[in-house]
């Protein structure tokens, strides 16, 4: 489908976008749960001019997020989705789109030209710099992230990662342990254990009460660490999902021959990530992915010969890959060499 978008289409889709996300921050979607109401009512309660305002409404009644009958306009079920009401992906990336990226994408032709990070020419910070100064930012990101992991991820890899009984497992740089937890869950006879930073051990142990309140106390701990530095030994199976693609290729070398020295004979190492095919041109959601992830960190999606190179470099080797139903979510086994 997105093929098939013409020059105008794309051009239409930005404006579509950044006006949703106009109407998200001014709160008309959560303003309209309370009942249908008239654009000059709305405006009325926003201090905000109502000819205007109505251009946006119209744009978000063609696109279906809102209904409109005898001049008032009221919430359909893809705008009920951008309220704080429901716990959806899409309003936190409409933020973390146009409050971030969108700025940072306006830097790409300076990106090209010089040796620059996009979005922080952009936003005067790294993106994780910035989401630490800026929480509301960073809240949007997180949740956004937590929502798309339980969503498509976690079904998918809690199928396909099949652990044994008394294995330990560790998840590096898993943040509150959601994979970690749901591995658990899935698996009760393992005993895992999350790597991540100190500031992230207070929002696992919030984690692990909610999950303990939904599903007893799985096996899991939190290891203060950091993953540049220092690998814990004594783990079966070591994880780490969608974290290499943040990093520069002499980074994530640093973190794979850190894993590789904490790994046995007998341990393996699953690298969760997307795994960009150059002969797949028509992945345009992949191909997207690789722009965006180019301008926001300092790392990039990665083929599998960069994924191999990089391996052998550090003292590991791919034994199997598996494919997921997710387009940006391929499962690479690594044994040391």
């Amino acid at each position: 489908m997105l093929q098939k978008l013409s020059t105008f289409d794309l051009i239409n889709s930005t404006y579509i976008a950044q006006s949703i996300y106009t109407l998200i921050k001014i709160d008309i979607f959560d303003k309209l749960i309370a009942g249908k109401s008239s654009s000059q009512n709305l405006a009325n309660s926003c201090s905000i001019n109502a000819a205007k305002l109505q251009i946006l409404l119209d744009l978000a009644v063609s696109m279906d997020f809102l209904g409109q009958k005898d001049n008032c306009y009221f919430l359909r079920k893809k705008g009920m989705n951008l309220t704080r009401a429901v716990n959806s992906w899409e309003r936190d990336y409409f933020t973390i789109w146009a409050e971030g990226l969108q700025s940072a994408a306006a830097q790409t032709p300076a990106w090209l030209t010089q040796d620059m990070n996009a979005y922080e020419a952009a936003n005067g910070a790294t993106i994780w710099e910035h989401y630490r100064t800026n929480r509301a930012l960073g809240k949007s990101f997180e949740k956004f992230q937590d929502r798309i992991s339980h969503l498509a991820h976690l079904p998918e890899l809690t199928k396909i990662i099949q652990l044994h009984a008394g294995e330990r497992f560790l998840d590096i740089a898993g943040g509150k342990g959601a994979l970690a937890f749901q591995l658990a869950i899935q698996n009760p006879q393992a005993v895992g254990a999350v790597l991540d930073q100190p500031h992230m051990e207070p929002i696992f142990q919030e984690h692990a009460l909610e999950v303990a309140e939904q599903a007893g106390v799985p096996q899991v701990t939190f290891i203060v660490g950091n993953m540049l530095k220092h690998i814990p030994t004594g783990f079966n199976t070591y994880l780490i999902k969608h974290t290499l693609h943040d990093w520069d290729d002499e980074s994530v070398c640093t973190v794979l021959m850190n894993i590789a020295q904490a790994m046995d004979s007998s341990s393996r190492l699953l690298i969760i990530e997307g795994v960009k095919q150059p002969q797949h041109k028509d992945n345009v959601l992949m191909q997207a992915r690789a722009y965006e992830q180019a301008i926001w960190t300092c790392g990039k999606l990665r083929t599998l010969s960069d994924f191999e190179n990089l391996l052998q470099r550090s003292g590991l080797k791919i034994r199997d890959m598996q494919e997921t139903n997710v387009f940006d979510l391929s499962i690479l086994e690594c044994i040391k060499q």
